[in-house]
Parts: structure tokens; C-alpha cells; sequence
């Protein structure tokens, strides 16, 4: 075997490139987080559709105020934050697929720290979407309770 063939095969391969997703792991990824959002909007739908039906029930303005923020919080994470990330990860997941198809798009380190950070906002969104959940599903079993004791 050629001395220069075997010198370059026992050379260390650049660990920058051999840890980084490919693309089509960036564009997997993508495609997964659109999917997850689109649960949200059915799950964040569902609960507004909760507190429609709940509202009728509630007595007493301290719940009244609870319920409404919580209302508002829902609705803004449905018609604000959920559609705005859907669309930015969206825009993503169409320019991965342009770096696939091999068209002319921005540099790829680019691309992947653009992919890092629609990663860290999904993450943040679905944090923050299992917390108001979990508030909305708090403050229902309370109310659930109260009215099972009959208002007490």
C-alpha cells in the first residue's frame, strides 16, 4: 500500500464533523417539532374549549380573575407563540430541505445554529406549555372538588 494512503487512513478524523446531525437529521428533527406543534394547537384548542364550557360555573370574582388569566395565557400561546414558532421552524425545515436538494441556500454552519436555536425554542414552548397545563388542570380539580362538596 502507498505510504501517503496509509499515513492519511491513521490520521484522526475532524471530531467537529463526525459529532455534527446530518442534514437529514436537522430536517427529521424538523419535521418531528412541526408534528409535536400541530398536538399543541389540538391540545391548547381543547383547553380553550374547557375554559368556554367552565366559565358558566365559576362563582366568585377571585376565580373569575384566576380563570380569566389563564383563559388569556391559553389563547396567547394558541394564536401567538405556537403559530409563530410553527412558522419559524416551518421556514427551517423548507430551507433544510433546499440544503438536501443541493440548491443554493446560506452557509451550512449557519443553518445548523439557526437549527440549534429553533431547538432551544422549542424546548422552552413545550416547558412552558406542560406548566399551563398543569395550572389549567390544577385549578379545574380544585373547582371540581369544590363543587362535589356542594360550594365549599
Amino acid at each position: 500500500m502507498n505510504p501517503a494512503v496509509t499515513e492519511t487512513l491513521l490520521m484522526p478524523a475532524d471530531n467537529k464533523y463526525l459529532l455534527q446531525p446530518s442534514i437529514q437529521q436537522l430536517h427529521d428533527d424538523a419535521n418531528v417539532w412541526l408534528s409535536e406543534l400541530e398536538f399543541y394547537k389540538t391540545e391548547l384548542s381543547f383547553l380553550s374549549k374547557i375554559f368556554e364550557k367552565y366559565f358558566l360555573r365559576i362563582k366568585g370574582n377571585y376565580k373569575l380573575i384566576d380563570l380569566i388569566t389563564l383563559e388569556l395565557r391559553v389563547k396567547s400561546f394558541r394564536s401567538k407563540k405556537l403559530a409563530d414558532l410553527y412558522k419559524d421552524i416551518l421556514d427551517h425545515e423548507n430551507h433544510l430541505s433546499d440544503l438536501e436538494a443541493d440548491l443554493p441556500v446560506q452557509d451550512e454552519q449557519a443553518t445548523r445554529e439557526e437549527h440549534k436555536k429553533h431547538e432551544e425554542d422549542f424546548r422552552e414552548f413545550t416547558g412552558e406549555v406542560k406548566n399551563l397545563k398543569r395550572e389549567v388542570f390544577s385549578f379545574v380539580e380544585k373547582e371540581l372538588k369544590i363543587a362535589a362538596n356542594g360550594g365549599k
